[in-house]
Order: C-alpha cells, then structure tokens, then sequence
C-alpha cells in the first residue's frame, strides 16, 4: 500500500500583510490623543508616517510640536463607515 502522507515543512513565522487598527478610550482630558500619538510613533518607528483623524475641531493639532503626523479634519457625522474610507485612504496614501 503506498504511503500517501503529506509531509510538512515549517518555517519561521513572519508577520506579513497583517493590519492594525487602534482604539483608545477614556474620559475627558485623559490623555488619549497623547496616548494615540505615543502609540503610533512606537508602531510606526522613528521615521515612520503617522496618519490621524481629528474629530475635535484641529485639537490633535496641539501636539505638531511634539509628535511628527499627518491629520485630516472629520466633522459629523462619526459612523463606522467614514472611519473605515479614512483608514483605506490612509493605506493607500502609504501610511
């Protein structure tokens, strides 16, 4: 009877092709966008594009001087499908 045994190969797992998507809630004042900002920079590195959505009226803005990014201003309404066309506009401008 012949051997129909498929044989496998492994090999180191590389991250390739996979996304990332971030929230970050909390209260007023709390420090989200900082956070937000922080957050991307350690992803991104420290030459890397940040793209942000501001939804407070040019506030993200604030940080220029802290953080290096890119924003675009988003006024109402907030629904899940503008969030999701700025994402893929943001990946398709190379952030």
């Amino acid at each position: 009877m012949p051997d129909n045994r498929q044989a496998f190969t492994f090999a180191p797992a590389k991250r390739a092709g996979v996304g990332l998507f971030v929230g970050v809630a909390g209260g007023t004042g709390s420090g989200k966008t900082f956070s937000a900002l922080r957050i991307a920079r350690g992803i991104a590195g420290p030459k890397g594009r940040i793209a942000a959505i501001d939804t407070e009226a040019k506030r993200m803005s604030h940080y220029a001087g802290r953080f290096e990014f890119d924003t675009t201003d988003m006024a109402p309404p907030f629904r899940p499908e503008r969030f999701a066309q700025a994402a893929a506009d943001a990946e398709k401008a190379g952030y």
